[in-house]
């Protein structure tokens, strides 16, 4: 269970950092953890990790998730990504350039991940076609990740969820974006040994959702 300072946090809508990225040119992006309440995307899931300058007022990136039961066991399921609002993607490609190559969805993907090996626990995503949002609201378009989710090695299990594959270190230098890529697990990994209350002889493995699961989200990865 998430410590009662970060719950606290989380509940009054603010942002928790996770993990902070010393780019390219002086530069820096922070990645944080938030209530999905704080930007009004609840369908998506309880939680949010976003990417963004320290100085900016707007995510380079959002990926929305759950802590589910899965098996006997508890996964971190992804029920949303999301870039920048309108206006942005220019932000988006000179972010990508400035944190050498790594995209700012890769970041959280892996921040994401990250957060679920540290936990004990899976990292799934739902499928594009079982989202209650894009259901809801036929008429719309959204975009389909199910591409995306492949690229980075998840298998399609059922027509509701991909698994992704247990994450590995990667050996090689921790340079360019191999160095950004290190910075954001290692993070990850300190914000939950550093974040988590554990009784004595409990595992990570017993968590439960860190925040009440809404019913709208429960619907978008049932």
């Amino acid at each position: 269970m998430f410590s009662d300072a970060v719950l606290f946090e989380l509940y009054e809508r603010h942002t928790v950092d996770v993990a902070r990225l010393y780019a390219r040119k002086s530069t820096q992006f922070v990645l944080e953890l938030y209530s999905s309440e704080k930007t009004l995307n609840e369908r998506e899931g309880e939680l949010v990790l976003g990417i963004r300058e320290p100085h900016s007022d707007y995510y380079l990136c959002r990926l929305t998730f759950l802590f589910a039961a899965r098996g006997g066991g508890v996964a971190l399921v992804i029920g949303g990504l999301q870039g920048p609002c309108g206006g942005h993607k220019r932000d988006v490609i000179a972010a990508t350039r400035l944190l050498s190559g790594l995209r700012p969805k890769d970041a959280v993907l892996l921040a994401a991940r990250s957060l679920a090996r540290e936990l004990g626990a899976e990292t799934r995503a739902v499928a594009t076609d079982a989202l209650v949002f894009r259901n809801k609201r036929g008429g719309l378009k959204f975009a389909d990740h199910d591409g995306y989710w492949r690229e980075r090695g998840a298998v399609q299990e059922s027509a509701q969820e991909f698994l992704f594959p247990a994450l590995i270190a990667e050996d090689q230098p921790s340079v360019g974006r191999a160095e950004m890529k290190r910075a954001i697990v290692v993070g990850a990994c300190a914000f939950v040994r550093s974040s988590l209350r554990l009784q004595s002889g409990s595992t990570v493995s017993g968590l439960h959702s860190p925040l009440p699961r809404s019913s709208r989200a429960t619907k978008a990865i049932a």
